[in-house]
């Protein structure tokens, strides 16, 4: 038990929930024994002024299982995480009780075990140099760390009354959405097309800079249209169809001028930068921004 740790400088516990604490009363992985045991775990660590880390499960909602108290009892809670198609293991954390939550460290499993992802910014984005009709490029974070992401649109002419719309790596209602603020405010019909989205390389988009970068995929698909080389769109999209300005634009660009982009298209609602890494194309609408990269 906790008793052999001597002058230990460090120890993991490996899970929280197979352990067992003679006070606690029940069997482990209970809510009492849970409890018990964290408690447990932290008095020894505080004793003895070392670090400790408490391995837990998850559910399935990506919560830690048993009682909510055990993260308010620890100083930080650390999620490790990756889908099972994919090489790559995200490290974030959820709770940091003396810094930020906004890093995120990324790893790659292989052969030998996992590895720090040097250049995390591209990871999702395969540099292709041809610019294909349906392709958008946004930078999205994660925490505080620009991603390079690839939206890719195909729009095909459908021969049932009710186009389909399907979509991986980005809300399917989103795609309902933006379909009818294009026909609407921009003239761009979609109803005779059936209309797939995809965000490369299994990245989720959550966040709505990457609204702008989607409605120009989705536009340039159904006009079969390529945008631009080395552009990239960053704005948030309103039913008006307006656009709105981004947060951290500038870390955004700076990060997206280091991989080679060399314009971007973004609210013109947006604050002057002196020095910008890139030009700057401002469009107040997304009528107006389509016209400027479909020509």
């Amino acid at each position: 038990g906790l008793a052999a740790l001597g002058d230990h400088d460090f120890f993991v516990v490996d899970s929280v929930q197979a352990m067992k604490a003679e006070e606690g009363g029940g069997w482990p992985g209970t809510p009492g024994q849970v409890r018990a045991a964290a408690q447990m775990c932290i008095s020894a660590a505080k004793e003895r002024s070392i670090p400790a880390v408490l391995v837990g499960h998850i559910t399935k909602e990506g919560r830690i299982a048993g009682p909510m108290l055990l993260e308010h009892m620890v100083d930080g809670v650390l999620t490790f995480s990756g889908e099972d198609y994919s090489p790559y293991r995200m490290l974030r954390a959820n709770k940091n009780r003396f810094g930020s939550t906004e890093e995120l460290g990324v790893f790659e499993m292989g052969e030998k075990g996992l590895f720090p992802v040097d250049d995390v910014s591209s990871l999702y984005w395969n540099k292709a140099e041809l610019s294909v009709p349906g392709v958008a490029m946004t930078m999205v974070l994660e925490g505080s760390l620009p991603l390079a992401a690839e939206i890719q649109s195909l729009a095909a002419g459908t021969a049932f009354p009710y186009p389909r719309r399907t979509a991986r790596g980005i809300d399917l209602n989103k795609i309902q959405l933006f379909a009818a603020v294009l026909e609407k405010r921009c003239g761009i019909g979609c109803g005779l097309f059936d209309i797939y989205v995809n965000v490369a390389g299994g990245l989720q988009l959550k966040e709505p800079a990457s609204d702008l970068a989607l409605c120009a995929a989705l536009a340039s698909s159904v006009r079969d249209i390529p945008l631009p080389e080395k552009c990239l769109f960053l704005g948030e999209v309103g039913l008006a169809g307006e656009i709105r300005p981004v947060t951290r634009l500038p870390r955004r660009l700076q990060e997206a001028s280091r991989l080679g982009f060399t314009r971007a298209v973004i609210s013109s609602r947006e604050n002057q930068m002196k020095g910008a890494p890139m030009e700057t194309l401002r469009a107040a609408t997304l009528k107006e921004a389509l016209k400027e990269v479909m020509r």
